[in-house]
């Protein structure tokens, strides 16, 4: 019986040992195999990863940089052009002023309804554009019916008979019915919420009147010849053409002064002589200065002065009580330069080589003069800038700007050592 057990016992040891040693003999085969086949296929991968890198680099000295089509080119240029492209700010209609820094705001006014909108959630604080109704009979008369305008008449019964700007006035669709969209600045609409007349609005004695087509064309020295009130000195400044096959190409530029004193006429037409008092004439380059040689630039035509004299007489209350002398037309020619402008001029003579370099010398600037631009054509009229009303002095500068320049010029070098230039920016 023992021996039997004994028997037992050592052939189950063999058995266990023999499988034993076979399923670890088989794992090791197994354990191997899938070794190299992991080397394999990390091998395989690292040479597939390879071409594609020459391959995209090959490539890449081919089809790269890709020429840009035109019609992105065109589109590019297109988005350009339209986000740089001026565009005029809204207009504000109670005061007829651009509104470039002050914010506008706009609130509809529905025609053919006499009362504001319940729709509108702002209804209570509009501004109250009653006060804006004309009254004047001079302005009735002279400026409506007399010569049956319908500059204050809108289509809309809320507008109708107010003196408002129609740039700062749009009619737009709505679902059920039209609206007038109407442009109001803050400041004037914090005067008519007060029920108050803003300070610079139209009807605040500021309206002018439409001037009719015929006048449109009136040169500046015609209107100096019918302005009630003077008080700048006109300085122009002409540079000869550089070639002396080209002596009617002119080009400079024009600036105006400020005097201490205002003239006033009691009688107009203003003289020739009155108007030239208050001009001057700078010419630079060979020969001497021929009025008749600067087309419109001291152009009047005496017929056109008369006619816009009595035209003002009626439609302007200024003129309605001043003489106007039939004879001091007469000086003026008929279609002409202005007398006595060539006895004003100082002649500045250099040679036309000189020209050149001078001009570009004196109108240097951030941009270019005009006249860079021209042909070498003849032109029959003159390129002139005009510059504005100059102040040297700096007179009109108000107190706080020069208090606060001067505060900035106590350093009068920067962080580097130079001198920085003594400039008031106004």
């Amino acid at each position: 019986m023992q021996d039997a057990i004994i028997w037992i016992l050592l052939m189950n040891g063999l058995l266990y040992r023999y499988f034993l040693l076979t399923f670890l003999t088989q794992q090791t085969k197994h354990g191997t195999a899938g070794a190299r086949w992991a080397k394999k296929k990390h091998f395989e991968d690292k040479v597939t990863c390879a071409k594609a890198t020459v391959n995209a680099r090959n490539g890449s000295n081919t089809d790269w940089p890709q020429s840009v089509s035109s019609d992105v080119i065109f589109e590019r240029l297109h988005d350009y052009s339209r986000a740089t492209e001026w565009k005029e700010p809204p207009v504000c209609a109670v005061c007829g002023q651009f509104q470039r820094q002050s914010k506008s705001f706009s609130f509809p006014v529905f025609t053919g309804t006499a009362a504001v909108p319940d729709s509108f959630a702002d209804a209570d604080n509009l501004p109250d554009l009653q006060v804006l109704r004309i009254k004047d009979e001079f302005i009735i008369q002279n400026c409506i019916v007399c010569q049956v305008s319908n500059e204050f008449t809108f289509d809309n019964l809320l507008l109708d008979g107010l003196m408002l700007d129609k740039g700062g006035i749009t009619r737009r669709r709505g679902p059920s019915n039209d609206y007038d969209d109407v442009q109001i600045c803050n400041i004037c609409c914090g005067f008519l919420k007060s029920r108050q007349i803003p300070r610079f609005a139209l009807a605040n004695n500021l309206y002018h009147g439409q001037l009719p087509d015929e006048f449109r064309d009136l040169t500046w020295v015609e209107e100096m010849a019918c302005s009630i009130y003077r008080n700048t000195a006109h300085v122009t400044r002409l540079f000869n053409s550089s070639a002396d096959d080209q002596p009617r190409v002119l080009h400079g530029n024009t600036c105006a002064h400020e005097m201490n004193v205002i003239s006033t006429a009691r009688i107009l037409p203003r003289t020739p002589s009155d108007i030239n008092d208050m001009l001057s004439v700078v010419f630079v380059g060979p020969g001497k200065f021929q009025p008749e040689k600067t087309g419109n630039l001291f152009h009047i035509r005496k017929q056109k002065i008369w006619c816009f004299l009595m035209w003002l007489k009626s439609h302007n209350r200024l003129y309605a009580p001043l003489d106007f002398d039939k004879e001091r037309v007469d000086l003026f020619p008929d279609d002409g330069p202005l007398p006595g402008v060539e006895q004003r001029a100082i002649h500045h003579c250099i040679s036309s080589t000189e020209v050149t370099a001078l001009f570009h010398e004196e109108t240097a600037g951030i941009e270019d003069h005009l006249a860079s631009y021209a042909s070498s054509s003849d032109l029959d009229e003159p390129l002139i800038e005009k510059m504005g009303v100059m102040d040297p002095e700096c007179t009109r500068i108000p107190t706080r700007s020069l208090v606060a320049n001067t505060l900035c010029r106590f350093a009068q070098t920067d962080e580097d050592g130079n001198e920085l230039p003594d400039l008031v920016l106004h």
